[in-house]
C-alpha cells in the first residue's frame, strides 16, 4: 500500500513531482533570505517524499538505504560527531545541535531522494516540470539578488523595514549575511540550469554568459571574492570534465580528502606568515590566518579525539588588528578540515575522508550518464570544496540542506548516453 491508503503509485508520484516543483521555486525565495528557509524546505521535501514512497517496499528500501556505503559512512561520521558532545565543553541549550543535526540530514536525505524521484527519467525533450523551472529560476533570482545588492538592499528592506527601536547598522550586516548566503546558493543551484540551458536551448550558450554575468557583477558589487572565485573553478572543472570526466572527479575527490586529512598542515603554513604579509592582506584573511594558527595549536591539545562536537563555539581568545578587537575564533575556524579536527580529532578526519571518498564514487557513477551529467557534477564539487574551505561551519544545518538539494536537483541533468550500471 502506498502513504496514503488506496492511493495509486501514479498519484503518488504526480503529488510528489509537483510537490517538488513548488519547493524548488520556494528555495530560491529562501536562498534570497539567507539560506535559513532552506532547512524547513529541506525537510518538507523530505516530509514529502516519505508520504508519497510505497509502503509494500519500505522494508527494502530500507535495507537498500543501509546497504549503500556513503549512507553508512555518513552514519558513522555523524555518530561520532554526535558522540564526541560527551567531552565538549559546549552546552547547548535543549536538544544538542549534533542531534539536530542528525535529525535534519535524515530528512533532508529523504527530500533528495524525493527530488530524484521527480526528476523520473530526466531528459532533454520534452523537459518535465522540475527541469523547466531549474532553466528560469536562477536567471530571476540573479537579476533579484542583483538588484538588491546594488541598491544598498533596498528590496530587503522593503520586504522587512526596519523598525525605529532596531539597529540600521545590525540589520544592514544582517542583510549582507542573507545575501552572501543567497549568491552561494545560487552559484550552486545554478550549475544544472546551465548545462541544461546548453543542452536545450539554441541560444543557450548567450543565456548561460549572461546568467553568470548578473551573478558576478552581484559578487563584485558585494564585495563577495568567495563566490567570484567559486564560479571561476566551478566553470573551469566543467570545462575540463566535458574531456576528461572520470579524471577531473578523481581529482576533486582527491583534493578534497587531502584538504581534510592533511589539514593540520593549513594551521602549520598560517604559522608561518609574517604580521607584514598579514597587514597587506585583506582583513577577512588576516583574521583567517590568525584564527588557523590559534587552532592548529588548540588540534595538537586533543589530536586523537578533538575537544568535542561545537566546541569552537567556547574559545573566547582575543586579538588586536587594524583597530579592532577580534575574537580569534568566530563561532568556527572558516575551514571544514580544521573544524573536523578540531572537534572530532583523527577520528573524524578519517571518517570524514572516506565519507568524501565514498562520495566521489558516487560522483564517478553519476557521471557514466554521459558528457552533460560529468560536467554538472564537476561544476558543484569544485566549489563546495572551495566555499567549505575558507567559509562555513560544518555542522550549519542550512549548508547541509543546500547540498542535499543540490544533490538532488543533479538529477534534472538528463542522460546523454546509457552507463555501465544502467
Amino acid at each position: 500500500m502506498n502513504a496514503v491508503p488506496n492511493m495509486p503509485a501514479q498519484n503518488a508520484e504526480l503529488i510528489n513531482r509537483r510537490a517538488a516543483a513548488v519547493l524548488l521555486g520556494l528555495c530560491f525565495v529562501a536562498g534570497h533570505a539567507g539560506g535559513l528557509g532552506l532547512v524547513p524546505l529541506a525537510a518538507i521535501a523530505g516530509l514529502i517524499g516519505i508520504l508519497t514512497s510505497d509502503f509494500s517496499q519500505a522494508r527494502v528500501q530500507a535495507a537498500q538505504i543501509f546497504k549503500t556505503q556513503w549512507v553508512l559512512a555518513l552514519i558513522l561520521f555523524l555518530g561520532w560527531a554526535l558522540l564526541s558532545s560527551l567531552w565538549s565543553p559546549y552546552e547547548p541549550r535543549g536538544i544538542s545541535n549534533a542531534l539536530k543535526l542528525i535529525l535534519g540530514v535524515v530528512f533532508f536525505e529523504a527530500g533528495r531522494r524525493a527530488l530524484v524521484r521527480a526528476s523520473g527519467a530526466a531528459r532533454v525533450f520534452p523537459l518535465n516540470g522540475p527541469q523547466t523551472l531549474m532553466i528560469y529560476m536562477p536567471m530571476i533570482a540573479a537579476i533579484i539578488l542583483l538588484i538588491d545588492i546594488a541598491s544598498g538592499f533596498g528590496l530587503s528592506f522593503a520586504v522587512d523595514p526596519p523598525r525605529p527601536s532596531e539597529d540600521i547598522e545590525k540589520r544592514r550586516a544582517d542583510a549582507i549575511m542573507n545575501t552572501s548566503n543567497g549568491l552561494v546558493f545560487l552559484i550552486l543551484m545554478s550549475i544544472p540550469s546551465v548545462i541544461l540551458l546548453l543542452w536545450t536551448r539554441f541560444r543557450g550558450p548567450i543565456i548561460c554568459v549572461l546568467l553568470l554575468a548578473i551573478i558576478g557583477l552581484a559578487a563584485v558589487i558585494g564585495g563577495l571574492n568567495v563566490v567570484i572565485g567559486a564560479m571561476i573553478l566551478s566553470i573551469l572543472c566543467m570545462l575540463l570534465a566535458a574531456f576528461y570526466p572520470k579524471a577531473t572527479i578523481r581529482t576533486l575527490t582527491t583534493f578534497a580528502m587531502m584538504l581534510i586529512g592533511f589539514a593540520p598542515i593549513v594551521s602549520a603554513m598560517a604559522m608561518t606568515t609574517s604580521s607584514e604579509l598579514r597587514a597587506a592582506m585583506p582583513f577577512s584573511w588576516e583574521h583567517r590566518m590568525v584564527t588557523w594558527s590559534y587552532v592548529g595549536e588548540r588540534i595538537r591539545d586533543h589530536p586523537i579525539v578533538g575537544h568535542g562536537f561545537d566546541a569552537s563555539r567556547t574559545f573566547d581568545a582575543t586579538y588586536s588588528a587594524r583597530g579592532y578587537d577580534m575574537a580569534v575564533v568566530s563561532l568556527h575556524p572558516h575551514n571544514a578540515g580544521l573544524q573536523i579536527w578540531l572537534e572530532t580529532g583523527f577520528v573524524g578526519a578519517v571518517l570524514a575522508a572516506t565519507l568524501i571518498y565514498l562520495l566521489g564514487q558516487q560522483a564517478l557513477k553519476f557521471s557514466e550518464g554521459g558528457r552533460a551529467r560529468s560536467m554538472a557534477a564537476a561544476g558543484i564539487i569544485a566549489p563546495i570544496i572551495l566555499i567549505s574551505s575558507v567559509s562555513y561551519g560544518v555542522w550549519q544545518h542550512w549548508w547541509w540542506a543546500c547540498l542535499f538539494l543540490c544533490a538532488g536537483v543533479l538529477h534534472l541533468v538528463p542522460r546523454t548516453k546509457s552507463p555501465s550500471w544502467a
